[in-house]
């Protein structure tokens, strides 16, 4: 049933769907069905995301300052003991003080806000983005 297409109306103010088309076009889309589509995929994730339910994929992107306490080795130890979650990650020097890691990652999704929390908690921690999306 995944692979139905399905047909709806939708009321929605003139003005508004002048802005979304135009937004859409600007965002590369090709039509209103794909990018509408794309809004609610992003919607559903990011309820999934919220409410800490179901599988979802992303991508963690940590910058840091290596000087600062045993930030690396508290974020090797948290990648072992994250293991399950994480599937891979990219370290990059971005200048002679900062770091940028990133982590892909994929599993439940309360797995990967304990994952974050714990994260953002580290000292030397500049700033943490996440990228997160449904796989349901």
């Amino acid at each position: 049933m995944k692979d139905c297409l399905v047909r709806f109306g939708v009321s929605i103010p003139a003005d508004l769907l002048k802005d979304f088309d135009s937004l859409s076009v600007k965002s590369g889309f090709p039509n209103r069905s794909i990018a509408l589509r794309r809004l609610v995929h992003e919607f559903i994730s990011s309820s999934a995301w919220q409410q800490g339910t179901g599988e979802v994929c992303g991508s963690f992107t940590i910058l840091y300052d290596h000087h600062s306490n045993d930030i690396i080795n508290s974020l090797t130890e948290l990648q072992h003991r994250f293991m399950d979650v994480i599937l891979c990650n990219t370290h990059v020097h971005i200048s002679h003080d900062v770091c940028l890691e990133c982590l892909a990652v994929k599993g439940a999704s309360n797995k990967l806000k304990e994952l974050q929390t714990v994260l953002s908690s580290l000292k030397g921690i500049i700033s943490l983005n996440t990228a997160i999306n449904s796989l349901e």
